[in-house]
């Protein structure tokens, strides 16, 4: 599911119809670190296009994820941009994921 996952920022022009499919799979399992998956959605600025299907997507890939939050520059600027945009609750989702 981790390789499905990685493929997700390049269909930005169906991004929330993907993320609303994706979301329902199990888990994802990375076989190494999705560093890239978080590069990516920053250059095609998904956050800032779709923020809220981008924090539900950020929320899915981090079950995934093995690494701590801090680890990742990139997660700390796709959460900066996202915070700003979607409901607290969301940002609370979000946060709590992180922080795992």
């Amino acid at each position: 599911m981790g390789a499905i996952v990685e493929w997700v920022p390049e269909l930005k022009p169906v991004f929330p119809d993907v993320v609303d499919l994706i979301v329902n799979c199990p888990e994802p399992v990375f076989s190494q670190s999705p560093r890239i998956l978080y590069w990516r959605i920053s250059e095609e600025k998904l956050a800032e296009t779709y923020p809220e299907e981008t924090a539900a997507f950020l929320i899915y890939a981090l079950k995934g994820e093995k690494r701590p939050f801090y680890y990742d520059d990139k997660k700390k600027e796709l959460y900066n941009i996202i915070s700003r945009s979607i409901s607290p609750e969301r940002v609370k989702v979000l946060k709590d994921q992180l922080i795992e």
